[in-house]
Parts: C-alpha cells; structure tokens; sequence
C-alpha cells in the first residue's frame, strides 16, 4: 500500500485473503494479482466508476476492455445431448446486422443484433432478466455461422460441379 506520499509498506496477509484496493485520488478500484512470494505483478481488474479494464487499464466508452486473449471452457468432456446445428444457411439468412446507438448514452455507434430476432433462430444464445431486457451471447452465434459457412461451400461447390458439366455439354455441342 501507498500513503498520500507513495511512501510503500507491506503487510503479510493470511492465506486465502482476497484483496482490493481503492484509490481516492482517482476513484480508482483494483483488484491486483500477487505472485507466489506476495510482489504485486500486475493490476488485473480495475474500475474507475464507469469503465472496466480487465487485465489493463479501463478504456473510455468502452463497458469492459479485455487485454489478452479470453478463453472459454468448450471441452466435450463437459458436454451432453450434443447435436449439430442444422439449416444453418437459413437461419442465418433471417439474422440482420444492425448499427444503432444506445439510450442514455453518449457514446460512438456501435454494430450489432437484435436478440429478439436471434431468439427466434437461435434461442440458446438469448437470455434475459428479471425485467425482460434480452442479452446476446455473441460467442454462441460462431457456431451457427461457421455452420452457415460450410453449408454455402458446398453449394458452390455443387454449383461448380454443375457448370463444370455444362462447360462440357456446350462444348460437346460446339464441335457438331
């Protein structure tokens, strides 16, 4: 810790102790990451009020910046009644992308869904709270959109099939 100096004092905490950390001056709240021996190695998550850095400092406008790569649980270990995603390609044809910028807040444009129209091709990936506000997992769309992409490789790879025989008939037809 700092006094209103910098002076720097170390206390040993017990074992298991959660700690965070408030800065007056800036109204800043830290949780920081200690190494084995107790030295502060990095500030993991700070708040200053109305951002949120998670690994890094927060980012103005910005509800939660992430420094580094996340990385999510997905082992099949994990999972049961696992079942491809299927009609990909026409679920994804009824999704819209939108722009759009948010009530109440001054902030840039932003790109994205509407969770109401997800629900309806993709139910899994809307939740909403006790008010009935919508949330998106976006993560969850991946799946039905690298679905929707093979879906489409193998109509063109169909359709280059098909020209491929037809190239071959008007040719055939060209030499009578």
């Amino acid at each position: 810790m700092t006094d209103a100096l910098g002076n720097i004092s170390r206390y040993n905490l017990p074992a298991n102790t959660v700690l965070a950390s408030l800065n007056g001056a800036s109204a800043t709240n830290t949780l920081p990451e200690l190494n084995a021996s107790g030295t502060l190695i990095n500030s993991q998550l700070t708040d200053d009020g109305t951002d949120v850095g998670l690994g890094g400092a927060p980012v103005s406008g910005v509800k939660l910046a992430l420094y580094g790569t996340l990385r999510m649980m997905s082992n099949e270990r994990t999972k049961t009644n696992v079942t491809r995603i299927t009609n990909a390609l026409q679920k994804v044809s009824s999704l819209n992308g939108y722009s759009y910028d948010w009530k109440g807040h001054v902030a840039q444009r932003e790109v994205g869904f509407l969770a109401q129209e997800v629900e309806k091709v993709l139910p899994e990936a809307v939740s909403q709270n006790a008010d009935g506000i919508k949330f998106l997992n976006y993560d969850g769309v991946i799946p039905l959109l690298t679905e929707a992409i093979k879906e489409q490789q193998l109509l063109i790879s169909q359709q280059g099939e098909l020209i491929r025989q037809l190239q071959g008939a008007v040719d055939t037809l060209k030499k009578k």
